[in-house]
């Protein structure tokens, strides 16, 4: 594990690893998200994707005109935002070209399923920092590197999100189709303009001084 053990986190982190012996492989885990998604929206009607999925235009719209964030978490609430509203424009647009057949197509539900896990883990990681940002007495310079970890897992998790679109929207468009789909797509996925290399070394620094994992709290 090598510099692990002096932060604290390996056993955390072989323990995060072996769930993934006990619940599956990874990609059968993946499938499944999807189909259990699906499943509820279109069966048993415990998720609303179709009134989620009407509201696409207007959010559409609203990416043409120029964000200006008013501070806190409003850039990373629009990442987790556009997040969701991306796998609804893809599931959507695949699911209507090629109804049936979709469950043969194993590479677009990976794809799918990895912008819905990408979704979950920065609204997860979103919702905690806002929890850490309520509590009253907490450390400033803890939550600010919090904040830092916050954006460079976003980061990370954008870049990974729009290739997973533009594999996907490749993979069952072609002509105008892929165009359209492909603009509307970077219209939610625009770069994310973030100095990630700053903020790891912000981390990292206070991680040494501290001589502590900076994500506890």
């Amino acid at each position: 594990m090598g510099y692990a053990v002096e932060t604290g986190i390996e056993m955390g982190y072989r323990d995060a690893r072996i769930t993934r012996i006990y619940e599956g492989t990874n990609e059968i885990n993946r499938l499944l998200s999807v189909a259990e998604l699906t499943r509820r929206a279109l069966k048993t009607k415990e998720v609303d994707l179709m009134g989620a999925g009407k509201k696409l235009p207007a959010l559409f719209l609203k990416q043409l005109l120029p964000f200006k964030s008013s501070g806190g978490f409003e850039e990373q609430k629009r990442i987790v935002k556009n997040l969701k509203a991306s796998f609804l424009l893809i599931s959507g647009a695949a699911g209507n070209k090629l109804r049936e057949k979709m469950v043969d197509e194993q590479e677009i539900v990976m794809n799918l399923a990895d912008i819905l896990a990408e979704a979950y883990i920065c609204e997860s990681l979103l919702l905690r920092v806002q929890k850490l940002n309520e509590k009253k007495g907490y450390d400033a310079e803890a939550l600010g590197v919090q904040k830092n970890c916050c954006s460079c897992i976003c980061t990370r998790l954008w870049i990974k999100m729009r290739k997973a679109g533009n594999d996907a929207i490749a993979a069952y468009a072609s002509g105008l189709e892929k165009s359209i789909m492909s603009w509307l797509f970077g219209l939610l996925v625009p770069t994310y303009n973030v100095n990630a290399k700053e903020l790891r070394r912000a981390v990292a620094r206070y991680a040494i001084r501290k001589n502590a994992y900076p994500f506890i709290g």
